[in-house]
C-alpha cells in the first residue's frame, strides 16, 4: 500500500503543480477533477487496505492508526498554495516507511491511551 501511496501521491503533485500553467478555464477544471480523482485513489487504497483486513479478522490498532495517517496526508492538500507540497513530503515520507515506528506503537498497549492524554494535556 505504500508504494501504491507513494506513486498516486507523485502524480497528484505533478497534476496540483501544473494547475498554474493550464491555458484556460475548461483546462483548469480538467486538471482539478483529475487530482482529485488520483487523491481519491489513495483514499481508496487505504481504506481498501482496512476493510480487507478487518475481513479477515486480523485487524491491528496500527491499521487503525495508518488510515487515519493517509486521511491526515490527504487532508493536508487542501491547504491553500502549500498543500500539494505538503501532502507530497508526508506521502513520500509515509511511502518510504518512515512513519511506520509510530504506526506500530499502536499495537503496544496502552501507548495509544499516552498519546492521547499528551495532545489533551497541551496548552490551549
Amino acid at each position: 500500500m505504500a508504494a501504491a501511496n507513494g506513486v498516486l501521491v507523485v502524480f497528484s503533485l505533478g497534476v496540483d503543480a501544473s494547475k498554474g500553467v493550464a491555458l484556460g478555464p475548461a483546462a483548469f477544471k480538467g486538471v482539478n477533477v483529475l487530482s482529485r480523482g488520483l487523491n481519491g485513489a489513495v483514499a481508496l487504497i487505504a481504506i481498501g487496505q482496512f476493510v480487507a483486513k478487518a475481513a479477515d479478522h486480523n485487524l491491528q490498532p496500527s491499521d487503525g492508526a495508518r488510515l487515519v495517517g493517509a486521511v491526515l496526508i490527504l487532508g493536508s492538500n487542501a491547504i491553500p498554495v502549500a498543500g500539494p507540497f505538503i501532502s507530497f513530503g508526508l506521502g513520500m515520507a509515509d511511502a518510504t516507511g518512515a512513519f511506520d515506528p509510530f504506526y506500530q506503537s499502536f499495537d503496544t498497549l496502552g501507548v495509544p491511551t499516552i498519546y492521547l492524554n499528551t495532545m489533551l494535556s497541551l496548552p490551549k
